[in-house]
């Protein structure tokens, strides 16, 4: 029997596609004319690579449609009759993890850099989309290595992005960072 080479073994695909339509309706006017109902039919499509090097360093890449000047939005609007829709590279970073190799706990520490996903805990789309990579890097130490009691976990964010670089002036960062516990209860898991 055949078996798939040790490499292929560490690199895993993921992605979806989403077809979808949207109707815009009793519209209120704008500089005193009607606005017309809209009917856009939207597309996302998201495919990505993952390679996982060790326990301790992967690597990822996601392609995705959408605006490339949209920075919250994966979705094509199908606008232009029979032209190609957009492609851009939504994440590609890399997340270091380091474990037994460093004499430590392994899951205690962990870093990323690149353009990746919001890495922070959040409840809603308030203040961060769901579809944001920023781009710079991002830390995260798991305090509990076991859970102490009803206290599942108390993870401690951090992260540091850019957001625009500039010739010849100060470039613009995001300085952040959050403490996030989990408190499991039974059936009831309570994050913060």
């Amino acid at each position: 029997a055949s078996s798939l080479p040790d490499w292929l073994k560490r690199v895993s695909l993921f992605g979806d596609v989403r077809l979808r339509y949207e109707g815009f309706y009793n519209q209120p006017e704008t500089n005193g004319a009607d606005v017309v109902a809209r009917n856009p039919e939207r597309l996302r499509a998201r495919i990505g690579l993952k390679v996982n090097y060790s326990d301790e360093l992967s690597a990822t890449v996601r392609l995705a449609t959408g605006n490339p000047n949209d920075p919250i939005s994966t979705n094509e609007t199908f606008s232009n009759i029979f032209t190609p829709e957009h492609i851009n590279l939504d994440w590609a970073y890399l997340t270091l993890t380091p474990g037994t190799t460093f004499g430590i706990r392994p899951g205690l520490f962990s870093v990323s850099g690149g353009k990746m996903p919001l890495p922070i805990f959040r409840t809603d789309e308030m203040v961060f989309d769901d579809d944001l990579a920023p781009t710079g890097a991002s830390e995260v130490v798991q305090l509990l290595g076991s859970p102490v009691g009803i206290l599942d976990q108390v993870r401690i964010h951090a992260f540091q992005w850019t957001f625009e670089e500039v010739s010849n002036g100060d470039d613009g960062w995001v300085f952040g960072g959050q403490v996030n516990p989990v408190v499991d209860t039974g059936p009831v898991e309570i994050e913060a």
